[in-house]
């Protein structure tokens, strides 16, 4: 029995070492075996072997030129333009495992899609850009102070408060 669990270990450590990213093993079955990793590591709940299987798997498509199924993969990825962590309500959940998907994206999408000299990765970088500063200025406009409603009301005279009546 302990031979079988040993031999079987073994197997799937060989496994493992051949779906690691390496120049001789064409990108189409890189792709594929790193996109059944990811899958493995999201099932397996273990956020550090998902960004990096995310990269081989980023690695392979780019380098295949895959442009169609990474253009869905950063847009799964960056999400709603106008999306804020404030709104709870929306369907879009911009965590995986407990990472930023926007942070995965600038940095396990974007540089690799640019080292490879792929168009597209300009283009994900400012969409990227455009929706962070929509985040930054839905922020700056909460942390503004707001008119207090209901305090005064406006009359004939002016406005009333409590009992006087500025104006």
């Amino acid at each position: 029995m302990e031979k079988l669990k040993a031999a079987s270990a073994e197997a799937a450590a060989a496994g493992l070492r051949r779906l690691a990213p390496t120049a001789s093993i064409p990108a189409v079955f890189r792709r594929r075996g790193a996109e059944q990793q990811v899958l493995a590591a999201a099932l397996l709940a273990d956020a550090g072997e998902y960004q990096r299987w995310l990269g081989v798997l980023v690695t392979a498509m780019a380098e295949s030129k895959e442009e169609t199924q990474l253009k869905e993969l950063a847009q799964d990825l960056l999400g709603p333009e106008r999306w804020t962590p404030a709104w709870g309500s929306n369907p879009w959940a911009h965590t995986v495992l407990g990472l930023d998907k926007r942070q995965l994206l600038r940095t396990a999408v974007i540089p690799v899609m640019a080292s490879l000299g792929l168009k597209l990765a300009t283009q994900i970088r400012d969409a990227l850009v455009i929706a962070e500063q929509h985040v930054i200025q839905y922020t700056q406009q909460q942390q503004q102070p707001q008119p207090m409603l209901g305090v005064g009301r406006l009359g004939p005279g002016g406005l009333q408060l409590g009992g006087m009546t500025v104006g």
